[in-house]
């Protein structure tokens, strides 16, 4: 069975605050990463802009200015 969350935190700081930033990183790309699968995926299926936006903040609990940065930023990703 895998450790919780907090868990996993406390072991990183066990380990050093490089791990834990790693681990923190790792996060943050794999966010970002699903932002974008999502943003191209709505944009492939023709999804308009403010539905995109209204759906980014509802499933990545973002506010709408952070959901708009992402849109804008990984809408022209080559596919």
């Amino acid at each position: 069975m895998l450790p919780e969350y907090s868990e996993l935190i406390y072991l990183m700081e066990e380990k050093g605050q490089s791990r834990q930033d790693g681990f923190l990183k790792g996060i943050e790309l794999g966010l970002q990463e699903g932002i974008l699968i999502f943003i191209l995926d709505n944009l492939e299926e023709g999804t308009p802009t403010e539905r995109i936006v209204q759906k980014l903040q509802k499933r990545f609990s973002l506010s709408q200015e952070e959901a708009l940065e992402y849109f804008y930023k990984f809408q022209t990703k080559p596919r």
